[in-house]
């Protein structure tokens, strides 16, 4: 089990403007991967395998320096597993991927900093998108601890369609923040 610090990456940031509408693509592939890291900030995740509740991989080293995720197997139905199985400690997230082109990128969502050799990084997904309005943070940075403010939305992504709009507004007479999507969900 990884028992280093576990830092996440905001959900969803925005700049606070009066009211606008955007579009969520809703992700129904999840990666796990080893990600690099300069100055705090990911600056790329250039080793990562897809998938699935229930499956587990392994983080090897095939040559010094050099890094592959195994094939897929079967695991615990409940959890998605990353060993490490390289020869020093590794940055490993679990990731949303997106088809761009011909490229599919690969989107860090929960990060587990310095997984031990034989370690394993587990995570128990279930796809909640939480969404918070905040200037503490920028984008692309790494939060080590929760985030300490309310959140403006809760929502079950399983419930949504694949792409779903959403309505941002503000409230001009109280200045709160809201999020809800444009059509109610499934």
């Amino acid at each position: 089990m990884h028992t280093g610090p576990k830092s996440y990456l905001p959900d969803i940031a925005f700049v606070p403007i009066e009211a606008c509408t955007l579009t969520l693509c809703n992700y129904d592939t999840i990666a796990l991967a080893r990600i690099q890291k300069e100055a705090g900030k990911i600056v790329g995740a250039a080793v990562w395998r897809e998938i699935k509740l229930g499956q587990k991989t392994s983080l090897i080293e095939t040559n010094v320096g050099e890094y592959e995720l195994t094939p897929v197997v079967d695991g615990d139905p409940d959890y998605l597993i990353a060993l490490n199985e390289s020869h020093s400690f590794q940055d490993m997230a679990l990731c949303t991927m997106e088809k761009v082109s011909e490229d599919i990128d690969v989107h860090p969502l929960v990060i587990f900093e310095r997984v031990g050799v034989s370690c394993a990084a587990i995570s128990k997904f279930s796809p909640i998108l939480k969404a918070y309005v905040t200037r503490q943070y920028q984008q692309g940075e790494i939060i080590h601890h929760g985030i300490h403010i309310p959140a403006i939305l809760h929502q079950d992504l399983s419930a949504l369609k694949k792409d779903t709009a959403w309505v941002f507004t503000r409230a001009k007479l109280t200045g709160k923040y809201s999020l809800a999507p444009q059509d109610p969900p499934m």
